[in-house]
């Protein structure tokens, strides 16, 4: 078993599509985008709000990386 490196967690960032206008594509590029500025750690979280079905957010979640 790995042992927990609280490092990883320096740059914590959540957040799901409604944050963004419910748009997967910005979405996705401000997830990216924030990944290379540094984040070290994102939690998806659809909340109240979303417009995306389950079908749609399965969708966005395997998409390839630009």
């Amino acid at each position: 078993m790995m042992k927990f490196a609280p490092n990883i967690l320096k740059f914590y960032l959540v957040g799901g599509s409604q944050d963004v206008g419910n748009d997967p594509d910005r979405f996705l590029y401000d997830v990216e985008t924030a990944l290379a500025a540094g984040v070290t750690a994102f939690q998806y979280r659809e909340k109240v709000g979303s417009r995306l079905d389950h079908a749609a957010t399965v969708k966005m979640a395997t998409r390839p990386s630009a």
